[in-house]
């Protein structure tokens, strides 16, 4: 620590110091990181302090340490003590809190390690801590537990929230709980699309209701029921806009559109869960076979989504800011004077007025 500038230093609490200069609790934490067996092992450490115990456990054998320091001035001590060291190509260090880190992306850790008891018994943010590591560490485990090609592998949250892997690799949860005697199962997605957070929510749900005295499941298939799908407010769209108020060319364009393209693709997602990303998925297929038709089936799909929000089906159109997979550039072309003059001598057969007319645009140069 002599390297550390002193005005930074006295931004510390004093213990940081002492707790740093405790020999015996450094010599616990070596001993301890030496018996765990960390050789070739990806670890995770919440706080690291000054950077001593993550190149402790690096000096262990870890293949990877990551590490995190919210504080800004212990983050900068921490990254210098770490550069320092000849662990430093083990060790990346995050200036951010344990909430904040791997919310999308995480490493596959085999080791998670937080030193958060204090003189007080539980401190240094203990609880919170406490749940990103669980949150980090259910992630990890589901992301490690491999299928089992011959039997399928249930993992338990407690209170009847389950994910279940089949022989397939295919992970879905479900709440298991007993409604008026009688054992029941709610599924309520896959993972990774519902993640931990996730699934424990809806399953906090189904209990709130549950205590109602209300079949979660039973409550969940009305709330389906009374949402409608694309296809059927299409059918709507169709008799109330198309027929009425679209020319009949148009309107058959229109419906050839719908039934080869739009019902096929977005017909069984209900209208409120339709994302932008389906539709662009949607435009660029038909971009790729025919660009002006993309175009054509964009602004169909736009009109429609428009008049379900003016109709109160959703609150914003999911494809309002989509942009047209193709530009289209007006026809610029003029008739060379040897098509003019085959034009004028072929409107001989048109009738007498139709015929002058004609002639008249040719002369003229209409």
């Amino acid at each position: 620590m002599t390297t550390v500038n002193k005005k930074i230093a006295r931004s510390f609490d004093s213990w940081h110091f002492a707790m740093m200069n405790d020999d015996t609790r450094n010599k616990s934490l070596e001993y301890c990181f030496r018996t765990m067996s960390l050789a070739d092992k990806t670890v995770l450490e919440i706080g690291t302090g000054a950077g001593l115990t993550a190149i402790q456990m690096a000096k262990a054998g870890a293949r990877h340490i990551y590490t995190c320091k919210f504080n800004l001035q212990l983050f900068e001590v921490a990254k210098t003590v770490i550069a320092q060291s000849p662990y430093a190509n083990k060790i990346t260090i995050f200036n951010k809190h344990s909430s904040e880190i791997f919310l999308k992306e995480q490493p596959r850790f085999d080791v998670i390690f937080s030193e958060t008891l204090d003189y007080g018994v539980i401190g240094e943010g203990f609880y919170t801590v406490a749940n990103d590591i669980r949150r980090l560490a259910d992630e990890n485990t589901i992301k490690r537990t491999k299928c089992d090609p011959i039997k399928r592998i249930t993992l338990t949250d407690g209170q009847g929230l389950q994910l279940r892997i089949t022989q397939r690799d295919i992970r879905s949860w479900s709440f298991q709980y007993r409604f008026r005697g009688a054992m029941k199962k709610m599924s309520l997605g896959t993972w990774p699309s519902v993640n931990c957070a996730k699934a424990r929510k809806l399953a906090n749900e189904a209990r709130y209701t549950l205590a109602q005295g209300i079949d979660p499941q039973e409550a969940k298939r009305k709330a389906e029921v009374s949402r409608q799908r694309l296809s059927e407010i299409w059918d709507l769209y169709d008799a109330l806009h198309i027929e009425k108020n679209v020319k009949e060319k148009t309107a058959k364009d229109y419906r050839r559109s719908a039934s080869k393209d739009i019902l096929p693709a977005l017909g069984k997602l209900y209208i409120d869960e339709i994302e932008k990303a389906a539709i662009v998925k949607l435009i660029d297929n038909i971009q790729a076979r025919a660009p002006v038709l993309a175009n054509r089936t964009l602004g169909l799909i736009k009109h429609f989504l428009n008049w379900c929000v003016g109709r109160g089906y959703i609150a914003h159109s999911p494809a309002q800011s989509i942009p047209k997979p193709l530009r289209e550039t007006p026809r610029q072309r003029i008739l060379s004077l040897a098509e003019m003059r085959k034009l004028y001598e072929a409107s001989q057969y048109l009738s007498k007025g139709n015929r002058l007319f004609l002639r008249l645009l040719v002369l003229s140069g209409q």
